[in-house]
C-alpha cells in the first residue's frame, strides 16, 4: 500500500521558505513529528506533523547559571564520598517519587544546601587583592622534614 503522507510531510530538520498553506512568512522552519493530534499543518488528516519557527537555542553556559552548576558539582562529588549503606538510605523516599536514589539526594541536595554566592572556575580573571599577598618562601623542613630535594640547588629566588 502506497504511503498517502504528502512528501513535504516525510520531512524533517530545518527549512528556509514559506510553509505550504500556512500565512506564516519567509524565514527558517522546523518540520517534526509530534505526538498524534498535536500536529498544525493543513491537510495532514493524522495531525502528527508540526511546523514550528526554528529559534537559535540559548547559551547553555551564562554567568547566571554558574552558581547552580557549582553547587550541583558539590552535590555529585558529595554523593560519591557516600558509603553503599548512607546511599541506600535514599531508596525508599526517592521509589515514592518514581526516582532513583541519585535523583533524589540530588534534589533534596539542591533544596538544602546554600546557593554558591562566588565563582567556581573563572580562567584567572578573579583578581584577589591587588597583589598584596606575599607568600612565605617555601623552607624543607616545612613540608617533609627537608627530605625532598627540588633541582639540587639550582634555583635562585629573585628578592
Amino acid at each position: 500500500m502506497a504511503n498517502k503522507t504528502p512528501f513535504f510531510l516525510t520531512l524533517t530538520g530545518i527549512l528556509t521558505g514559506v510553509p505550504p498553506g500556512t500565512a506564516k512568512p519567509s524565514g527558517k522552519y522546523v518540520y517534526q513529528k509530534t505526538a498524534k493530534g498535536r500536529g498544525n499543518i493543513p491537510g495532514d488528516k493524522t495531525r502528527t506533523y508540526q511546523v514550528r519557527r526554528w529559534v537559535r537555542g540559548t547559551q547553555p553556559n551564562t554567568p547566571g547559571q554558574q552558581p547552580g552548576r557549582g553547587k550541583f558539582a558539590l552535590g555529585v562529588g558529595h554523593w560519591h564520598t557516600l558509603s553503599d549503606p548512607e546511599k541506600e538510605t535514599f531508596r525508599i523516599p526517592a521509589e515514592q517519587l518514581r526516582l532513583n536514589r541519585f535523583q533524589f539526594f540530588m534534589r533534596e541536595w539542591m533544596r538544602s544546601e546554600p546557593q554558591i554566592a562566588a565563582t567556581v572556575w573563572d580562567s584567572g580573571t578573579t583578581v584577589w587583592d591587588a597583589g598584596g599577598t606575599s607568600w612565605p618562601w617555601p623552607e624543607f623542613d616545612y613540608w617533609d622534614g627537608g627530605a625532598t630535594t627540588w633541582d639540587g640547588g639550582n634555583t635562585v629566588w629573585e628578592i
